[in-house]
């Protein structure tokens, strides 16, 4: 079945605590629709699987620890296992995406399959995203539609139309990175600090947060806080300590209808309700009282 999801629950470290799929099936597929205002957002985790994302309607960012893609309609992003990711639309969109193990595809770790072509692939540190455009992979493009296709409809037979679409995934990934040279993927630094940062700013994000508390989550100094930010997800703390409030706040208003606008504000870390409303204003191009009545008629 193709499940419905609009966020994704997090431990401490950010690894993802969703489990994907079942023990004899090891993939599960999901479809995400974004509302029309910008910014709605799938935050950064990571988890130990593959993902694919491709792009129904719409255009989405994809965002890796170290860069960003714009994924347009009728593409597919393919993440590495263990790579700390997020995607979010401007302008509202639909995406599917499927989450698998190596095993899925492979059938096991002591297989030709997994021992020269997936962990290779898998292993290579110069994968850690990739764009499949439609045009330059129209196969793997088909393959993964009807992989979806087959998903939602469960007819008999769909594990096998399945697993040979997302074989096709593999292969094609495998042949990109066949020429390069393979270096053992290993934890970065700069990854397990960031990790720990954006963990401390989760769970602390509606309180007074300084740059010395964030740097201070992961035992380095202000100046190399700001760098490992900067370095790996292309923003400032401050900045995406901002970002996090703001997408909070629009999360509330939506789910929180009892709670007055400026209530939603002061819940999320802003000091005054015109500071909030500007802040909200610049990422969604709306006030607040527009983006609630917007999405559930609320007036408050």
């Amino acid at each position: 079945m193709l499940r419905e999801v609009c966020s994704v629950d997090v431990n401490e470290a950010l690894r993802e605590l969703t489990l994907h799929g079942t023990p004899d099936f090891e993939c599960a597929a999901y479809e995400l629709s974004f509302p029309a205002q910008a910014g709605q957002v799938i935050p950064w985790h990571w988890h130990s699987e593959m993902e694919a994302v491709y792009v129904v309607e719409g255009e989405v960012v994809v965002r890796i620890q170290g860069g960003s893609c714009r994924v347009r309609a009728g593409d597919c992003y393919a993440i590495n296992r263990n790579v700390l990711h997020s995607y979010e639309a401007e302008e509202g969109g639909r995406v599917r995406s499927v989450v698998f193990s190596s095993e899925f595809v492979s059938g096991g770790a002591n297989t030709v399959f997994e021992q020269r072509y997936m962990r290779p692939m898998m292993e290579n540190r110069a994968f850690t995203g990739v764009l499949l455009r439609a045009e330059e992979h129209p196969g793997v493009i088909d393959s993964l539609q009807r992989f979806f296709t087959a998903m939602a409809e469960e007819p008999e037979g769909y594990e096998f139309t399945a697993r040979e679409g997302l074989s096709r995934l593999c292969l094609c990934l495998a042949e990109m990175y066949a020429d390069t040279v393979v270096r053992p993927a290993r934890r970065n630094l700069d990854t397990e600090r960031v990790q720990n940062m954006i963990a401390y700013i989760h769970e602390h994000f509606a309180e007074n947060v300084t740059l010395a508390d964030i740097a201070a989550s992961a035992a380095v100094g202000e100046r190399e806080c700001e760098r490992a930010f900067k370095r790996l997800i292309g923003v400032t703390p401050k900045q995406y300590v901002v970002k996090y409030r703001v997408q909070q706040a629009a999360s509330m208003l939506f789910t929180r209808p009892d709670l007055s606008i400026g209530r939603v504000g002061l819940e999320c870390g802003f000091n005054s309700g015109t500071v909030f409303s500007r802040t909200f204003r610049d990422y969604y191009n709306i006030t607040p009282r527009e983006y609630r009545r917007g999405l559930n008629g609320g007036e408050k």
